[in-house]
């Protein structure tokens, strides 16, 4: 047996493994030109275009058409991908003007349990080819419906079609859905972060507004609803006159529109008492209201860790006003990527934090933006000033043309990364139904977003942004507390965890 120090090594014989297969190799014969050009090889050959040269919605071609029974119908012909997205969408959104929370939710989610087809069948399961259908409801409304290859797109229309018109209902499964839906809400309640999200709605939109109601609020509302609730709400929102069908992939107007008029043609609702608008829906957004009457309100939440969680939110306007595109591009300055203003001066310039954000919540006339960071807690203080110091410059500062041009380029990405996806494109033609714009409105979008101003942005800065504005801080208040003093008027929020 031979001593340790003659055994080869476990590099050596790795290395002798190497050497024999490249000794053993054969030569491989030169590469060859294919036999034939394929027809996209000019197009890959040429690097894309900047974003701002682009054209994301130019090639959009929406078809609008309305049925005898008001349903709206949109179709968008993607022939290039053999998938299609089939989605019907309406109104009746989660926390709608008058609306009672959750009920929009467990809706949605009875009415895809089960259908009855026009023969009687009752499925429940439904799946099209392994494909079920999907149940959102946000903000604006709701959206169920499915994605799958274009050889099912009549079979989708048709399932679609039972789904929406003939639900079961089956009230053996009405206390399932329920229970499942307190499970989320129960978890988001002892979640700091969804907690933080309620508290923002109250710090923009006033605590009385219903997004303002903490999720063990809403648990008791859902555990309340009975099956008549169900039935009731259905038939009040889920109406063909306030509805729509979006198409969107590998088909022709001409092929589906008989089979969505067969499909959801004959539907008939039976009359509802329609509620009177109120002053309050239709408000028109003149400038964002003062905020606490000039003294700031700071919502506290108690964490741990070493860093403190900020969220500023700030007042928007809906797609379709006047200065939605400008206030858009402001935001994009403001904390859109790593060249906004609040970056540079958060991270870069004071090395305060490694990040902020800006997103959209909400819809219609109660949306808001919301600006989020976090700081250490040892100078949560020293970041909110200097977060309000980047809001009050940006009123003050005109957006140079280096910025505006960022801020173009990164809406018109956005845009077309929405467009590059059949679901994407859904989403967008969805947005013109819940905001009651018609295509032309899309297709000029993005020419709105080429003419704007400079002089447009910094007027929207100075009509819609605040500083000082109410804002949310997730911290360790015990120890940290004091870094709050002289901030503003603070409201601790005691979170209750789990035993």
């Amino acid at each position: 047996m031979p001593s340790p120090s003659s055994r080869p090594s476990h590099a050596l014989l790795a290395l002798l493994m190497v050497s024999g297969a490249l000794a053993c190799r054969t030569p491989l014969p030169p590469a060859v030109q294919p036999y034939t050009v394929t027809p996209d090889a000019d197009f890959r050959s040429q690097r894309p275009a900047p974003w701002e040269e682009q054209a994301a919605l130019a090639d959009v071609d929406v078809q609008e058409f309305r049925l005898a029974n008001g349903l709206k119908v949109y179709v968008v012909e993607e022939p290039q991908v053999p998938l299609v997205s089939v989605a019907y969408v309406n109104r009746a959104g989660e926390f709608e003007t008058g609306g009672q929370t959750g009920l929009p939710t467990l809706t949605a989610r009875l009415v895809t349990l089960d259908t009855l087809l026009p023969d009687g069948t009752i499925i429940s399961d439904i799946q099209i080819g392994g494909v079920e259908p999907y149940a959102s409801v946000g903000y604006a409304g709701t959206a169920i419906g499915f994605t799958l290859v274009s050889s099912g797109t009549r079979v989708a229309i048709e399932t679609l079609a039972s789904i929406v018109q003939r639900p079961v209902f089956d009230p053996n499964k009405v206390g399932g859905v329920q229970i499942a839906m307190g499970n989320e809400l129960f978890d988001e309640g002892m979640n700091l972060f969804g907690l933080g999200n309620v508290l923002t709605s109250r710090a923009i939109l006033g605590e009385d507004h219903p997004w303002s109601a903490e999720p063990r609020q809403q648990i008791k509302s859902l555990a309340e609803f009975k099956l008549a609730d169900v039935r009731e709400f259905y038939q009040r929102r889920y109406r063909p006159e306030e509805s729509a069908v979006i198409v969107v992939g590998d088909v022709s107007r001409k092929e589906i529109q008989p089979i969505i008029e067969r499909s959801f043609g004959s539907w008939q609702p039976e009359e509802q008492e329609r509620k009177p608008q109120t002053a309050a829906d239709v408000q028109e957004i003149s400038a964002a209201p003062p905020v606490g009457g000039g003294t700031r309100r700071v919502y506290a939440l108690l964490a741990g860790g070493d860093l403190a969680y900020v969220v500023l939110p700030q007042h928007t306007v809906p797609p379709g006003h006047p200065d939605s595109v400008p206030l858009q591009l402001v935001s994009q300055v403001l904390a859109g990527g790593f060249t906004s203003r609040a970056y540079q001066s958060l991270r870069h310039e004071s090395g305060l934090t490694y990040g902020v954000s800006i997103d959209e919540v909400g819809s219609g006339r109660d949306a808001y933006m919301c600006i989020r960071t976090f700081f250490p807690q040892t100078q949560l203080r020293e970041g909110i000033r200097k977060m309000d110091a980047v809001l009050d410059r940006l009123r003050r500062e005109p957006v140079s043309e280096a910025e505006l041009a960022a801020a173009r380029t990164a809406y018109l990405s956005r845009l077309g990364s929405a467009r590059g996806t059949h679901a994407g494109a859904v989403g967008l033609v969805g947005s013109l139904f819940f905001n009651d714009q018609t295509p032309q409105d899309l297709r000029t979008l993005e020419q709105q977003v080429r003419d704007a101003t400079l002089a447009d942005l910094q007027r929207v800065a100075q009509r819609y942004l605040r500083a000082n504005a109410n804002l949310v801080v997730i911290s360790n208040w015990f120890d940290y507390g004091s870094q709050l003093t002289g901030v503003g008027r603070v409201e601790l929020f005691e979170q209750k965890r789990r035993r």
